[in-house]
Formats: C-alpha cells, sequence, structure tokens
C-alpha cells in the first residue's frame, strides 16, 4: 500500500509539474507573439496609438475583474504615486520605446535585445546594490551584451554610424527599452517588500494606460487611426491587450508560485525561440546565421547571470 502510495504521489507530482511547464512556455509564448502580431499591425498603425490601445484593452479588463471579483485593493497617496511611477516605467516609457523601435527595425532584431533584459537588470542592480562581481556573472555579461553588438554592429557599419538608418535607430530604440524595463524591475521587486503582486500590476497598468491615452491623443489623428484598424489588427490589440498582458501574467505568476522565480526564470529563454519560428512562419524568412549566433549568445548569457545570481 505505502509503494502504491508512494507512485501515485509521484505521479501526481510529475503532472503538477507539467501544467507548471506548460503555463510558463503559454506565457512566453504570448510573449513571444507580440513582436509578430505587433509588427504586422504597424504597417498601417502608429506606433504610439497601438501602444495606447493595447493597454486600454488591458486596463478595461483589470476593470472588469476587479468588479466581477469585488477585489478592489485602495491606495494613499503615497502608494499612488509608487504605481505611478511604476506605471511610467513598465507601461508607458517601455512600450512607447518598444513599440516605436519595432516599428523602425525587424522583429528578430528586438527578441534577441530585449532577450538580454535580465542581464541588463543584474548589472543595474550590481551597480545600485554595490555588490562584489562573480567571475560567471563577468562571462554572461560578456554573452549577452555581444548579442546585441553582434545585431548592431552590421546596421551601425553599413549606415555609416548615422541614425538616418531606421533599422540602426531601431535597436538603439530596443536597447532603451531593456534599460527601463530593467529599471521597472527593480522598482518592482523593491515594491513587492510591501504590496502584492496583482496590487502592483493592476495599478501600474491602469496608471501607464492613462498616461498613454493622451500621448496617442497628442501625437496621432486618433480617428484615422481608427478607421485604418483592420480585422487582423483589432484581434492584435485583443491578443496583446488580453493573452499578451493580462493572460501571461497570470500564467507566469502560477507558474513562479509553483516552483520558485529562479526556476521559473528559465523560461524566459524561450521567448527568443518561440519568436524566431513565429517570425518565420508569417513573414516566410528563416533567420539568418548572424541571428540564431545572436540568439545562443543571448541565451547563454542570460543563463549564465542568472545561475551566477543564485
Amino acid at each position: 500500500m505505502a509503494i502504491s502510495t508512494g507512485h501515485a504521489q509521484g505521479a501526481s507530482a510529475r503532472a503538477s509539474d507539467l501544467a507548471t511547464y506548460v503555463r510558463l512556455s503559454l506565457a512566453t509564448l504570448f510573449w513571444a507573439g507580440v513582436f509578430v502580431a505587433g509588427k504586422i499591425s504597424l504597417e498601417v498603425l502608429d506606433p504610439v496609438f497601438l501602444a495606447a490601445a493595447r493597454f486600454l484593452v488591458g486596463a478595461a479588463a483589470v476593470g472588469v475583474v476587479v468588479v466581477l471579483t469585488r477585489r478592489f485593493a485602495a491606495a494613499g497617496t503615497r502608494e499612488i504615486a509608487l504605481f505611478a511611477r511604476i506605471g511610467f516605467l513598465g507601461v508607458f516609457a517601455y512600450n512607447i520605446l518598444f513599440t516605436i523601435a519595432l516599428d523602425l527595425s525587424t522583429p528578430l532584431h528586438g527578441l534577441v535585445i530585449i532577450a538580454t533584459t535580465p542581464a541588463w537588470t543584474a548589472a543595474l542592480s550590481l551597480v545600485m546594490l554595490r555588490a562584489a562581481v562573480r567571475p560567471m556573472q563577468l562571462v554572461g555579461f560578456a554573452c549577452a551584451f555581444g548579442a546585441v553588438l553582434v545585431v548592431i554592429l552590421p546596421e551601425a557599419r553599413a549606415a555609416e554610424w548615422r541614425f538616418s538608418s531606421g533599422t540602426l535607430l531601431g535597436d538603439v530604440l530596443f536597447v532603451a527599452a531593456a534599460i527601463v524595463w530593467s529599471v521597472y524591475t527593480i522598482e518592482v521587486k523593491r515594491a513587492l517588500a510591501a504590496h502584492a503582486a496583482s496590487t502592483i500590476t493592476g495599478w501600474s497598468l491602469a496608471l501607464g494606460a492613462l498616461m498613454l491615452a493622451p500621448a496617442a491623443a497628442l501625437l496621432t489623428e486618433v480617428p484615422a487611426e481608427i478607421a485604418a484598424i483592420r480585422p487582423f489588427d483589432a484581434a492584435a490589440i485583443v491578443y496583446m491587450g488580453l493573452l499578451a498582458t493580462l493572460g501571461a501574467f497570470w500564467l507566469w505568476s502560477q507558474g513562479v508560485a509553483a516552483i520558485g522565480p529562479a526556476r521559473a526564470s528559465v523560461f524566459l529563454n524561450l521567448v527568443p525561440i518561440w519568436g524566431a519560428i513565429m517570425t518565420a512562419i508569417a513573414f516566410a524568412t528563416l533567420p539568418s546565421p548572424t541571428i540564431l549566433a545572436a540568439i545562443g549568445l543571448a541565451v547563454t548569457g542570460v543563463v549564465l547571470v542568472q545561475r551566477a545570481g543564485r
């Protein structure tokens, strides 16, 4: 009987782990899809309008969830200021930079550069906390930042180091987006000491969306943008606002709660891999050997940095 019970418990644990791995994999799949869905929608939509539309959909969904569950986390002036700062970084600034970069550059370049974000986060954390750097971290930083150079240098040379090249400017904006997201991540880690993750996400998403809305109104012709929306673009906006934002966050949170942040973080390396596959399917073009090498460098660098930081 004991053996039977042990086998049953082992099977249950394996099934639970499998469900967790599926959740984490789906979250990274949804995030990777933003690069493809966003790029196609940017054929007709302004990047600022697209970013605002995505997060207004996400904020509206958060509002619906709050009403249905009746779980509203009240916040005072100090907390709202904190959530507004986080929303500015993670929703407004990051997504303005990301969407403009995606408009100017390519999804594959973005996938490589954004994949190095954990390395930027670790580097900034070391500087801000004045911690000692481990040898493995140095190797990881070299690989991750080397991946960025592999992507950017050919474009920089071709453009003679001038930003007249849209792709080069887009790549630089992707780097800026990665750095902004790293600062956002550090701010969220600090906020988690006093607030629940769902509270931080809900408030920052809503406040960030409220920042994006006037930006879109001031910088774009909103009626013309709405008129230009194709059925695919409408579906892409809903996908990015719901699945790639709220859905991915929920799946990721469930995975982290089950196996811990250290083990879950390994799954982030699936984002450039999923993205390369989806880009090949959507645009009927295979990644070049250079891009594949850059993805390999980025993933290797991030893994080394994460292992050294444990």
